[in-house]
């Protein structure tokens, strides 16, 4: 093992030639852009609009990319029908099964998107972890030889966990997720992930005809139609502070995921929220990370007047 001085890393060109859209709405979200060569996974539940999300991408970079939409879900019909719904006439598509046409492909784009990874097959493997493991390998590879970005689409459970095991979601460069706001016609955009760039996070509303392409500001309490979802959130919150206080103000995210009767990523959202309000902090990393309560929150206990 060689150690090296930071200062003395040469850093690759590309990672000061990143790809941008031009539309402030995508640009926002991707902060500096898309890094050449990185891979992400877009994630989210059924019918959240994650195709029609990844097209007007796809249309705002072809003005200046080589771009391509690969789908083995949807027929280049039905995908040209959506096209001309949402106004993404420039996107080009087409339809492919294996991991190493989408490799191939990556020759001559800029950017790749996938819909979906989990579809995928690699020739002379049925088993599915195996066949998750190659795909993802042969793709990885290439994306970096090839200096292509490719955004791989995967699907959510009802629960909200990405179908598939975790390896996608570590391998990756970056995850995005989408969501629908409920009782809206918004659609909360943001990464959980990015060793590239900046956690960016919009707000867009979707209606019939697609995204409409201005950004929305996030719903405030105020604003907020479903008094009873807040109430049912916020009562997770007081469960995660009152399992703390219990447990010596100090606890993993398994086992708060357990009080709560909720998956792991869930479970990381509301301790995320948490943090952002300044009630929670994180000690450690990974799977040996603890969760405490600040210091504030404390003495709301110790000293209530």
């Amino acid at each position: 093992m060689k150690f090296q001085v930071a200062a003395n890393v040469v850093i690759p060109e590309a990672y000061f030639n990143r790809i941008k859209t031009g539309s402030d709405v995508f640009d926002t979200l991707l902060g500096d852009g898309l890094l050449p060569g990185s891979t992400v996974t877009f994630s989210g539940k059924h019918g959240t609009g994650k195709t029609q999300f990844c097209l007007s991408l796809l249309e705002s970079l072809s003005r200046n990319y080589s771009v391509g939409y690969i789908s083995n879900e949807e027929s280049v019909e039905q995908l040209a029908f959506t096209c001309k719904r949402i106004n993404t006439f420039n996107v080009p598509i087409a339809n492919a099964f294996y991991a190493h046409e989408i490799a191939e492909a990556t020759k001559d784009l800029d950017v790749l998107i996938v819909d979906s990874f989990s579809k995928l097959k690699v020739e002379g493997t049925n088993s599915s972890l195996k066949t998750e493991s190659e795909a993802l390998k042969q793709i990885l590879e290439a994306a970096k030889a090839n200096q292509c970005c490719v955004i791989l689409i995967t699907h959510n459970t009802k629960n909200g966990m990405s179908k598939g095991t975790s390896m996608v979601q570590h391998d990756v460069d970056a995850t995005l997720y989408i969501e629908k706001v409920e009782d809206t016609d918004l659609r909360k955009v943001w990464f959980d992930k990015n060793r590239f760039g900046g956690s960016g996070e919009i707000y867009l509303e979707m209606n019939a005809s697609g995204y409409v392409l201005e950004l929305k500001q996030a719903p405030s309490e105020a604003d907020a139609p479903s008094a009873k979802k807040k109430s049912k959130i916020q009562g997770y919150y007081d469960q995660i502070e009152s399992h703390l206080r219990d447990n010596n103000n100090s606890s993993d995210i398994a086992s708060i995921a357990n009080i709560l009767n909720m998956d792991l990523h869930r479970t990381g959202m509301l301790l995320r929220d948490l943090r952002k309000m300044d009630r929670v902090v994180k000690e450690g990393r990974g799977d040996d990370a603890r969760f405490c309560l600040t210091e504030a929150v404390v003495a709301e206990v110790e000293c209530p007047f």
